[in-house]
């Protein structure tokens, strides 16, 4: 419970918690780290809600899913400071909702081979390089509806690369150090109606690159997630 979590630690490192295809089962309120993996998911999607996870080399490893889009299903957690990355999906779509996924190593959210997750509330903050990577066919949905996502403070905001076409609607991407989006290798970001964290955007916040091309047409002159209006344009 919120009031007496359990912790699933190891002086040393250890694999972690794994639900093997087939298997099903709730993780809740619990604190989970020091492993290879927090949580791996072969093939089969438990309800992981209210954990924090953390000082892992991967917090969440998501593998063979395929598509499972009732939900949500991962909702509600903290996930901050892994090796490498915060949410790994490999050849997996699900809804990811509400969670706080910061200050990992390499990625937020990193959707490879066919993953297409849809997003929605999740604040994605403070991650070394990336907080939303989607690549090889991977296209992410933030804002099947609105998105109302938070991507600030990591070093690149989305890279879509490698024909993952991704759609970004409603959401908060802004103060990202490098590129806000990356478009490459015949990828499609369709970004309409965000805020960029001034208004207009700076088009120096953008790269489409490798055939790859960004809409970021209609930006919104507000935050969708908190914050007031901006009327003059901030330069990078």
């Amino acid at each position: 419970t919120a009031q007496n979590p359990i912790t699933f630690t190891s002086t040393s490192s250890w694999s972690g918690i794994v639900f093997q295809s087939g298997s099903s089962g709730e993780i809740a309120y619990a604190n989970i780290n020091n492993a290879t993996y927090g949580i791996q998911c072969d093939g089969a999607l438990p309800s992981i809600h209210n954990n924090t996870i953390s000082g892992n080399a991967i917090g969440l490893y998501i593998n063979n899913l395929g598509s499972m889009y009732w939900g949500p299903h991962i909702y509600s957690n903290v996930i901050e400071s892994n090796t490498y990355y915060g949410v790994y999906l490999y050849n997996s779509s699900l809804y990811i909702e509400s969670n706080t996924i910061r200050n990992n190593g390499y990625d937020g959210i990193y959707c490879d081979w066919y993953s297409a997750p849809v997003l929605s509330y999740n604040t994605v903050t403070g991650n070394q390089y990336t907080g939303l990577v989607c690549r090889f066919f991977s296209p992410a949905y933030l804002g099947a509806g609105p998105g109302w996502n938070r991507i600030t403070g990591n070093n690149q905001g989305v890279i879509a690369d490698y024909e993952s076409h991704t759609w970004l609607y409603y959401n908060s991407v802004f103060a990202n150090t490098g590129y806000e989006i990356t478009a490459a290798y015949n990828s499609f970001v369709s970004a309409r109606s965000n805020w960029w964290g001034a208004y207009p955007p700076d088009n120096g916040e953008f790269l489409a690159t490798s055939g790859g091309s960004i809409d970021y047409g209609n930006a919104l002159s507000w935050d969708p997630t908190g914050g007031g209006q901006q009327n003059m344009i901030g330069g990078k």
